[in-house]
Order: structure tokens, then C-alpha cells, then sequence
């Protein structure tokens, strides 16, 4: 339960972080719909933002700590390409602090 709590802690300071730097820019940027599959929408400009977070993780002793951010996979089997238009990628630090945050069009397909 511990992971969950901290998960959900990352997602919603994940979020609230983007979305105050958005408002900060100018932009006209609200939270989604709680339905949606996007996290924030830039209302003027018909942007839709999914948010993706990670912590640094070390997958062996002599590798460096990198940040991993899964691919998202949608509930419907239509697999609709429009959801959203871009990726903010938020990586965490080990004591909860943002160290990076990475924007990647969704066309990409870097995800």
C-alpha cells in the first residue's frame, strides 16, 4: 500500500507542478476531466497534455540511475492515435524533489 500512496503522491504534485509552470507561461491550461485520458487541457489552444512520472531507477550495480517512463496503454482496443498531443515527463529525485521535466510531441513515439 506504501508504493501506492507514493505513486499517487508523484502523479498529483506531477501534475499540479505542470500545470502551475503552464499557467505561470500564459497559457489558458485546466486540469482534464476526471474521464479523460489526458491530464491537462490548454483550453485556447485545444492541446491535450498526459502527464508521466518516474522515479531514478538503477537496474544493476554498475549501470547509472535513470528515469523510466512506461508506455501508456489505453483501455480501448481501437487504440485511438488523437488522445493527446504531448508528453510532460516529470523525474523525481530520491527525496521526492523534481530533478528534470522533459516535453515530447506524442507523435514522436518516443513513449
Amino acid at each position: 500500500m506504501d508504493r501506492d500512496i507514493e505513486r499517487e503522491y508523484m502523479k498529483k504534485t506531477a501534475v499540479a507542478i505542470v500545470l502551475e509552470q503552464l499557467k505561470l507561461r500564459g497559457e489558458g491550461a485546466i486540469l482534464a476531466d476526471r474521464l479523460a485520458r489526458y491530464d491537462i487541457l490548454i483550453k485556447d489552444k485545444d492541446i491535450r497534455i498526459k502527464i508521466k512520472f518516474s522515479k531514478q531507477i538503477q537496474r544493476s550495480k554498475s549501470s547509472n540511475r535513470n528515469w523510466e517512463f512506461t508506455k501508456l496503454i489505453h483501455r480501448s482496443r481501437l487504440y485511438p492515435i488523437d488522445i493527446f498531443d504531448f508528453y510532460i515527463l516529470v523525474g523525481f529525485g530520491e527525496n521526492g524533489n523534481i530533478k528534470k521535466i522533459w516535453k515530447i510531441s506524442a507523435e514522436d513515439k518516443i513513449i
